[in-house]
């Protein structure tokens, strides 16, 4: 959620197909980049040889990626209380 100029609040747009979409190709995504980035750190066909640092890193990026998204998520609930404070 959002404050608008107006300053209302107005839902997210993603629908629940969208979502599970997403959710479905997420995890492709991220074995792609594991991949790259442990063979280009390790040598070519490292990851392929040691498919568990693949999925430590998988489950790694989906965790940074939740910790970024609350973390922004706090900032903008942050900003909005400290714009209600200075209105009233």
């Amino acid at each position: 959620m959002y404050l608008k100029e107006t300053g209302e609040m107005h839902k997210p747009t993603m629908s629940y197909d969208t979502a599970l979409d997403q959710a479905a190709n997420t995890p492709w995504v991220y074995m792609d980049k594991a991949e790259e980035a442990i063979d280009a750190k390790f040598g070519d066909g490292y990851a392929k040889k040691n498919p568990q640092l693949v999925g430590t890193y998988m489950k790694v990026a989906g965790q940074e990626f939740i910790a970024s998204v609350l973390t922004k998520a706090v900032w903008e609930i942050a900003e909005a209380i400290d714009r209600i404070a200075d209105n009233n």
